[in-house]
């Protein structure tokens, strides 16, 4: 009988172990916010691949690689904006996207994923917030703390994100 529990019990946690997101169970402050990336955006209907960089708070870039707008960047350094299209830029103290551009979203929930707090465990690496009144989700990579996917359902955006590393310097000096 006691064999058969401790098989039954090693069974189990194998099976628990095989359907996380890998490595350890993170808390808020293991995850690694400081990232560069490729995402596959959808957001109402529209798909689209991007480069985004963030190396902070106020220092972020999202590059639209295809899909509509292909070739538009956009810039946040500390409080200003830029926006960048075939050698046309445009700068302004502010952010000029509207509230529900994906651009927009994309950068303030992980800013707002960065605030002490700001986030709620949902499950293994799984948390949620708040942006622009609206509920987020966050999953991390348990090896690295680096998000792999970040829903924002109200605005009907979702983001995976792939082949994540920290800023190269050339990328954060890029913001400096």
């Amino acid at each position: 009988m006691r064999r058969v529990f401790l098989i039954f019990l090693s069974a189990l946690i194998l099976l628990f172990s095989a359907c996380s997101t890998g490595g350890k169970r993170l808390s808020t402050e293991d995850l690694s916010l400081a990232f560069s990336c490729r995402a596959r955006v959808s957001c109402r209907g529209d798909d689209y691949l991007c480069s985004f960089i963030r190396t902070g708070p106020a220092s972020a870039s999202l590059e639209i690689l295809s899909g509509n707008g292909a070739g538009l960047k956009y810039m946040w350094v500390g409080d200003g904006f830029t926006e960048t299209y075939r050698g046309l830029s445009a700068q302004s103290g502010a952010c000029i996207l509207p509230d529900g551009a994906f651009p927009r979203l994309l950068k303030e929930a992980i800013d707002c994923a960065a605030k002490p707090d700001a986030l709620m465990a949902e499950g293994a690496n799984s948390f949620s917030g708040v942006v622009r009144g609206s509920l987020f989700h966050l999953e991390a990579d348990g090896n690295t703390g680096m998000p792999i996917n970040l829903s924002v359902p109200d605005w009907e955006m979702e983001a995976v994100f792939s082949d994540c590393a920290e800023p190269a310097v050339a990328e954060a000096s890029a913001f400096q």
